[in-house]
């Protein structure tokens, strides 16, 4: 039998033909190791880098967090406060528009001359602050005493001790003045009846009324 040996020459000649390679890989299995340590290394530090940005944005967020909290509060109280002011202002509303219409009824009653009254009055806050009245009266004459008592008002000076003096008449307008007399056949006046006050004048006026300004700016009075 024959035996052929593919060993290379080289290494049948030096026996320790492998410590080259070793030494190669050696140093390549070195390098590697080297490379990726630092490899490792340099991501560590990068985790490193990052865990401390998201400890700081972290904190930044739980700050923002609290400071969101009590800013939310602070709207909060800012809700309650604005629906307490709001009930106190319908509940001090002026004492001169709450007790407006009344004290323009008092003006009309005490201006008003003996021998005139009054059949309707209607009281138009709404719509500019307007009343209009219709009556009678024994004379015209008290007709124009009444009004010119209305105008007077607007010549009246503040009184900040009465409430009555905030309410003034800036304009009397005259929708209509008839008499109806009636007269019998032969020209004569027919027996008066006392009870028919038909007979006497009847007025109808549109009375426009005001607010002092110094009385709107108190806003409430004492």
């Amino acid at each position: 039998m024959i035996r052929i040996n593919f060993t290379p020459p080289e290494q049948l000649e030096n026996k320790f033909w492998y410590i080259p390679d070793a030494i190669v890989a050696a140093v390549a299995y070195i390098l590697i190791v080297y490379f990726a340590g630092e490899y490792l290394a340099t991501k560590d530090a990068k985790i490193a880098e990052l865990d401390a940005e998201y400890g700081q944005v972290n904190r930044s967020y739980q700050n923002i967090k609290a400071d969101t909290e009590q800013f939310q509060n602070l709207e909060n109280e800012v809700a309650q406060l604005r629906v307490k002011l709001n009930v106190l202002q319908q509940i001090t509303v002026s004492k001169t528009a709450k007790f407006e219409s009344v004290i323009v009824m008092e003006h009309l009653q005490t201006l008003k001359p003996e021998g005139l009254w009054y059949e309707t009055v209607d009281i138009k806050s709404s719509e500019g602050q307007t009343i209009k009245i219709e009556g009678r009266a024994f004379d015209p004459i008290l007709i124009a005493e009444f009004m010119t008592s209305l105008n007077e008002t607007k010549l009246q000076k503040i009184d900040g001790s009465d409430l009555r003096s905030a309410v003034y008449f800036n304009s009397v307008t005259i929708v209509e003045i008839t008499q109806n007399k009636k007269n019998g056949a032969d020209g004569n006046k027919e027996k008066e009846n006392i009870s028919d006050v038909s007979r006497f004048p009847k007025f109808s006026l549109e009375i426009d009324y005001g607010v002092r300004e110094g009385f709107m700016n108190q806003g409430t009075l004492n």
